[in-house]
Formats: structure tokens, C-alpha cells, sequence
């Protein structure tokens, strides 16, 4: 294949051209973890590939079926509710770990975390609430919020999978506890969790390669390799210049 043809194959991978897939749910699925950041876009995205509006995407995370959090890179994505557990356990270490020392930088120490996550998951039981409020809780118990360090406190507990980003209340996405917003959580651990995010990555984004998905998780290119090695013969292989690229057969 030529560098043409693996960007057209990658059009249709990530459904960009084609039949719209299903539904919002479906098509996040399908994708694993889109980028999230910018909400707007991050609708947008979904809907796009789906045939549906922002507000059938609004309505998806209203149902449980989705959810906004920080799975990889420290990163907001979108998921599907469900698979939340186990894409945070998976990929979160490094970020936490660089996320520690960014916290001496914002003068937070660990029981302030403690106290955040206390407050917190009491103040967002049975009741989701906006990232102001959440904000306004902490503050109002003497916990720091300015200058990045809110952001900093609900990435963390994000990390941790206690919260998520979940049902919108007057048009603004508010935090949930993950043991609530999350119906039916899966629990993939080890290298069966690695078989399953290349799988899904390499047929979700491919043509793509090994070290496509090691950028895309962040995660240690030895794991990456064993995770694409579990599942090598349910893929097609391409070359681009020498370079393996794999991919769901489908997509050809």
C-alpha cells in the first residue's frame, strides 16, 4: 500500500466515510477513546459518524451509555461508560505518577488530595453535580482551587476512577461517581486488557503500527507489543515502505 492508500483505509476505519454506524454509543464502541477535550468538538465528533446531532450524544451521556474522563495522556476522552474501569486502570499510572510531581509545583500535598476525594464523593452521592460546584465545595472547606489546582484535584480522582464526566444538567456536563453513572462495569486486567485495546485500536484506527499504539495509549512499548501479539491473527497486515501496518480485514 502506498501512504495514499493508507489514509483513505484509515477514512474508513474510523468511519469518517461509509454508512454511519448505529448510534452515539456504537460509534464510541467502535473508536474505543475519542479525543475530548473541546466539548463542542467532542460532540461533534460522535454525531458526525453517526448521523445523529449533539443532542442524541447529550442524550447518550444523560442514559449512562458514555463518559468524559482522563483514560491516557492525561487526557479528556470520551468512552463508553462501561469500559471506563478498565481503560483507567490500564493507562493511567504514568500520568498519575507525572501528575505527583506536578502537584508539589502546585503546592498540594497528599492530604489535601485525601480531603478533595472525601469531599467529593460525599457531596456528588446520589446528586451529579457541575465543576463549579464541586469546586465551590472544596473552597468552602479552605482546599485550594485556584491557579490549575481544581483541574489538577478532579483529574486525580478521574485517575483514580472514582468520578467521571456523565449526565449534563441545564446544558453543562457535571461530575459523576463512576459507582453510579457506570451500570455495567467491565473488569479486564493484565494482558488480557492489552489484547483488547489493540484489537480494538488497531480495527477502530488501522492501517496503523505497533508504535502508532504505544503514542496512542501512552503505554510501554513491551506491553503494546505483547498486546497486539495476542491478537495478530484476527488482522490483516499491509507494508508502507518496510513498515508493517495492521488493520481490521474488513476495512480493505
Amino acid at each position: 500500500m502506498t501512504p495514499e492508500d493508507i489514509a483513505l483505509a484509515r477514512l474508513v476505519a474510523q468511519r469518517l466515510v461509509g454508512p454511519p454506524l448505529a448510534s452515539p454509543r456504537a460509534v464510541v464502541a467502535h473508536l474505543t477513546a475519542l479525543q475530548a477535550q473541546d466539548e463542542p468538538g467532542a460532540l461533534l465528533s460522535v454525531a458526525l459518524r453517526c448521523g445523529g446531532t449533539r443532542d442524541d450524544v447529550r442524550a447518550a451521556f444523560d442514559a449512562g451509555d458514555l463518559a468524559r474522563t482522563w483514560p491516557m495522556r492525561g487526557t479528556l476522552h470520551t468512552v463508553v461508560a462501561d469500559d471506563l474501569p478498565w481503560l483507567v486502570d490500564l493507562m493511567t499510572a504514568r500520568p498519575r505518577a507525572a501528575a505527583a510531581r506536578r502537584r508539589v509545583q502546585l503546592g498540594l500535598s497528599e492530604d489535601d488530595v485525601e480531603r478533595a476525594t472525601d469531599l467529593a464523593v460525599a457531596a456528588l452521592a446520589g446528586h451529579p453535580r457541575t465543576r463549579a460546584e464541586i469546586l465551590g465545595v472544596w473552597a468552602a472547606e479552605g482546599l485550594p482551587t485556584e491557579a490549575g489546582r481544581g483541574y489538577h484535584l478532579l483529574a486525580e480522582l478521574s485517575q483514580r476512577g472514582l468520578v467521571c464526566l456523565g449526565p449534563y444538567r441545564d446544558g453543562e456536563q457535571a461530575f459523576a461517581l463512576v459507582a453510579e453513572h457506570v451500570r455495567a462495569p467491565r473488569r479486564l486486567e493484565g494482558d488480557e486488557a492489552l489484547a483488547e485495546l489493540a484489537l480494538r485500536f488497531l480495527r477502530g484506527h488501522g492501517p496503523a503500527t505497533v508504535a502508532d499504539l504505544a503514542r496512542w495509549t501512552g503505554l510501554p512499548l513491551g506491553e503494546v507489543r505483547r498486546g497486539v501479539a495476542a491478537v495478530r491473527g484476527e488482522l490483516a497486515a499491509v507494508e508502507v515502505d518496510g513498515v508493517e501496518h495492521l488493520l481490521d480485514p474488513a476495512t480493505l
